[in-house]
Protein backbone atom coordinates (compact mmCIF):
# COMPACT_ATOMS: atom_id res chain seq x y z
CA UNK A 1 0.00 0.00 0.00
CA UNK A 2 2.88 2.00 1.06
CA UNK A 3 4.82 1.89 -2.88
CA UNK A 4 1.51 2.56 -4.34
CA UNK A 5 0.88 5.68 -2.07
CA UNK A 6 4.25 6.97 -2.70
CA UNK A 7 3.96 6.18 -6.33
CA UNK A 8 0.64 8.57 -6.74
CA UNK A 9 2.39 11.16 -4.70
CA UNK A 10 5.59 11.56 -7.43
CA UNK A 11 3.46 11.26 -10.44
CA UNK A 12 0.86 13.78 -8.84
CA UNK A 13 3.89 16.21 -7.67
CA UNK A 14 7.11 15.71 -9.12
CA UNK A 15 6.08 14.99 -12.57
CA UNK A 16 4.03 18.00 -13.38
CA UNK A 17 6.29 19.82 -11.30
CA UNK A 18 9.39 18.91 -13.52
CA UNK A 19 7.37 19.64 -16.85
CA UNK A 20 6.47 22.90 -15.17
CA UNK A 21 10.05 23.89 -15.36
CA UNK A 22 10.68 22.30 -18.77
CA UNK A 23 8.41 24.97 -20.21
CA UNK A 24 10.00 27.82 -17.94
CA UNK A 25 13.69 26.93 -18.66
CA UNK A 26 15.70 25.22 -21.31
CA UNK A 27 18.15 23.24 -18.94
CA UNK A 28 20.34 21.11 -21.07
CA UNK A 29 20.13 24.37 -23.93
CA UNK A 30 18.63 22.07 -26.28
CA UNK A 31 16.38 24.74 -28.01
CA UNK A 32 17.97 25.96 -31.60
CA UNK A 33 18.98 28.65 -32.50
CA UNK A 34 17.34 29.67 -35.92
CA UNK A 35 19.86 32.61 -36.28
CA UNK A 36 23.02 30.37 -36.16
CA UNK A 37 25.38 29.66 -39.33
CA UNK A 38 26.11 26.46 -37.56
CA UNK A 39 26.32 24.49 -34.45
CA UNK A 40 29.42 22.68 -35.16
CA UNK A 41 32.19 23.33 -32.43
CA UNK A 42 35.66 22.82 -33.26
CA UNK A 43 38.25 21.53 -30.49
CA UNK A 44 41.71 23.42 -29.97
CA UNK A 45 43.53 20.15 -31.75
CA UNK A 46 41.23 20.50 -34.57
CA UNK A 47 41.93 24.60 -35.45
CA UNK A 48 45.67 22.87 -35.09
CA UNK A 49 45.17 20.19 -37.87
CA UNK A 50 46.87 17.86 -34.94
CA UNK A 51 45.08 14.58 -34.45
Amino acid sequence: MRRALLAVLYFAAVTPAGKLHRLIADPLTLRRDRNAASYWSFTDGARRGAR
